[in-house]
């Protein structure tokens, strides 16, 4: 009997079951680290916007574009931009590469700049004064320049872009955008959880029925009649 146990005690699973085993890990595992990334991508984007972008990953940044001043060429900018085809949508998600200097920056170079009244504003460097360290910059869809912007006030020259991303991006470093990726964060790992409950509850019913198949029949005793 004792031998029968044991070899109960370890029941031979399916082919699916062996299968589907390793694939719904390894899916658990993708999913746990992608909503890991994006929970970390909120954190920092929401620090590094907060700080007035005080806080680079690996010497970048990142901002959204917000309005459509570099989306097209006013026809003002044409003779000067021609050859530039380089063009920011609103809700562009833009990469912002850190200059360690004034010198860093040239003419045509699309940069990241603070404005106090307006915040962050990516327009396109149109002149350079070296000697007195002042910046002109201009939206290509505008026919005026900025105020002179200073070194201080560069965030970073834009080296990059995803089209249409930047709305997910301001959703994820919003309050409700860490929110609703807290609370999917507990629907995956609670359903998770209960899942593998389950399995295990159904396992030991199987078990416990498999033992009771194997014990012998309980034969009642002929009583004598009083």
């Amino acid at each position: 009997m004792e031998e029968e146990f044991e070899e109960i005690k370890e029941l031979p699973k399916g082919d699916d079951e062996e299968e589907s085993g390793p694939l719904k890990k390894t899916i658990g595992w993708i999913l746990t680290v992608v909503i890991a990334v994006f929970v970390a991508f909120a954190l920092w984007a929401t620090a590094d916007r907060l700080s007035n972008y005080n806080v680079p990953l690996f010497g970048y940044h990142m901002s959204v574009i917000s309005s459509e001043s570099m989306s097209r060429v006013h026809e003002e900018n044409a003779d000067f931009l021609a050859g530039h085809d380089d063009r920011y949508y609103k809700n562009d998600l833009i990469f912002v590469k850190e200059v360690p200097s004034f010198d860093d920056i040239h003419v045509y170079d699309v940069i990241l700049f603070l404005d106090e009244d307006l915040g962050a504003i990516c327009h396109r460097v149109v002149r350079i004064d070296r000697e007195d360290g002042q910046i002109w910059t201009r939206g290509d869809a505008n026919n005026v320049m900025d105020g002179v912007v200073t070194f201080d006030e560069v965030v970073g020259i834009v080296t990059g872009k995803i089209p249409e991303i930047g709305v997910v991006t301001l959703y994820l470093a919003s309050p409700y955008g860490l929110l609703g990726v807290s609370i999917a964060i507990v629907i995956i790992f609670g359903g998770a959880l209960i899942i593998e409950l389950m399995k295990k509850d159904e396992e030991e019913e199987k078990k416990s029925k498999a033992l009771a198949s194997l014990e012998p029949p309980f034969d009642k005793p002929d009583w004598p009649d009083i």
